[in-house]
C-alpha cells in the first residue's frame, strides 16, 4: 500500500502545480470549508448506491493548496450493508464568474460491512466541482464529482472478492466560516 499513498502525494502534488496558481492570487475571507454532499455512486461492482459525505477543508488566505479530510458512507439499504470511506488529502480552488471550483485529491481507506464480515481496503480519490454562493453567512450550493480508486476488498462468505473503488456525482451543500 506504500505505494498508493506515495502515488496519491504525488497525484495531489501534480495536481496542486498544475492548477493552483489563479488560487494563489486569489484571497480568500474563509479559514474553514465544510461541504456536505448527498449523490449517487456507482460501485466497480456495479451497484448503484445512495452516498452521503462531509469534507472539511483548512482554506487560509494566500495559501493555494489547502488540506482536506473527508467521510462518505454509501448504503446498501436493501442488504443491510453500507460503505465507509475516509480520506485525507489536497485540493485547490480558484473563482471562475461569481462562483468557485475546485479539484484536489489524495488518500482513502475504505470499510466495507456485509451481513457480519467486514473488510478492509486502502487507495487514492480525485475529487472536482463547483459551487456558487446563495444569500449571506457564507452558505453555497454545487456540484462535485468524485473517483475513488482502491485494490480489492478480500474473499466473502461466496468465494468472491468485492471490487473496491466507485465514482459519484452528487449536490453540494456547504458553508465558508
Amino acid at each position: 500500500m506504500r505505494r498508493t499513498r506515495l502515488a496519491s502525494l504525488a497525484l495531489c502534488t501534480a495536481l496542486g502545480l498544475a492548477v493552483g496558481a489563479p488560487a494563489a492570487a486569489q484571497g480568500n475571507d474563509s479559514d474553514i470549508g465544510i461541504d456536505l454532499t448527498v449523490g449517487r455512486a456507482v460501485q466497480r461492482d456495479g451497484d448503484r448506491l445512495l452516498a452521503l459525505g462531509v469534507n472539511v477543508a483548512y482554506l487560509p488566505a494566500g495559501w493555494w493548496i489547502q488540506p482536506e479530510v473527508g467521510y462518505e458512507a454509501k448504503l446498501f439499504p436493501l442488504f443491510g450493508g453500507e460503505d465507509n470511506e475516509v480520506t485525507a488529502g489536497l485540493r485547490s480552488e480558484w473563482p471562475v464568474g461569481s462562483g468557485r471550483m475546485w479539484v484536489g485529491g489524495g488518500y482513502a481507506k475504505l470499510r466495507r460491512h456485509w451481513g457480519s464480515e467486514v473488510d478492509h481496503s486502502e487507495g487514492w480519490y480525485a475529487r472536482a466541482g463547483v459551487m456558487w454562493p446563495v444569500g449571506r453567512g457564507g452558505f453555497h450550493m454545487g456540484f462535485e464529482g468524485k473517483l475513488l480508486r482502491a485494490p480489492n476488498f478480500g474473499t466473502y462468505w461466496d468465494s468472491e472478492s468485492a471490487r473496491a473503488g466507485s465514482q459519484r456525482v452528487g449536490l453540494l451543500l456547504g458553508w465558508r466560516i
